[in-house]
């Protein structure tokens, strides 16, 4: 029943006459089933709305330059109205907004970036400029970015130091592009019972760098001359005997045996 109801409103959108035009006495039937007059005039209501959707979805594609014209006329008419509604919006629909968007993110990130790198390269030079009148007109603010983001990185090192020195000994390595392990420091101190492995004393856990006798991470192949940034490659040593160390020798016969 309700396919051929469809089916009815297509027909009727269409640039026939209307069930109401065809004269006195009509009986409007659907699958042979009679239809009230309310019915019949809601169905009629249905098709005039699809036909009014449709011819506007023509008028606009055979009228895209005029449209924007008249779009962009309206809205520098009424920019400061437009505006205010745009941000009562987003303050009442914040949550909701922000879901969308991370949706659509979500979905489009292949086509996303494509289109970046494409705007990137051809607008190379308006972004320079945009960056250059940016970085002129918000110079203090800038600076004052620098110097708190500068701080905050100088306390997280303070406060993770074995970490950052782990990340720091991995970065070097990598850009020398020597092959590279991840773990941490701590892994090879406990590996070596906490024995310097070079004067083969106690290394004292609670002195903290750089006290010379505080744990050090030393590399047996040093890592400027292509040595890698594993477990085979690393020891514990005292501070001040890595210092005093030296390439080859001793410790290269340590790692091969």
């Amino acid at each position: 029943m309700i396919p051929r109801i469809i089916s009815y409103v297509r027909y009727i959108s269409r640039k026939s006459p209307l069930p109401t035009q065809r004269g006195a006495g009509h009986t409007n039937l659907v699958g042979g089933v009679k239809l009230s007059p309310e019915v019949t005039t809601l169905l009629i209501m249905a098709a005039k709305i699809q036909r009014d959707r449709d011819n506007g979805k023509v008028w606009r594609e055979r009228n895209k330059e005029y449209k924007a014209l008249k779009d962009k006329e309206y809205y520098d008419n009424n920019k400061e109205r437009i505006n205010e509604q745009n941000r009562n919006y987003h303050h009442l629909h914040k949550e909701e907004i922000k879901v969308q968007k991370k949706v659509y993110s979500d979905s489009r990130k292949d086509e996303k970036r494509e289109y970046d790198i494409k705007y990137r390269e051809e607008n190379r030079d308006h972004l320079l400029e945009v960056q250059r009148l940016y970085r002129e007109k918000n110079r203090e603010a800038i600076r004052e970015r620098q110097r708190t983001k500068k701080a905050e990185a100088s306390e997280y090192r303070k406060a993770h130091k074995d970490r950052y020195s782990d990340h720091s000994k991995r970065r070097r390595a990598k850009i020398l592009s020597n092959p590279v392990e991840e773990f941490a420091s701590l892994e090879i101190y406990m590996r070596d019972g906490w024995i310097c492995q070079f004067c083969k004393k106690r290394v004292d856990k609670k002195l903290k760098w750089p006290h010379p006798m505080s744990a050090s991470l030393d590399h047996i192949i040093a890592v400027a001359d292509g040595g890698p940034h594993t477990r085979a490659n690393t020891q514990l040593a005292h501070l001040e005997c890595n210092v005093r160390a030296k390439t080859g020798g001793v410790k290269q016969l340590r790692m091969f045996g």
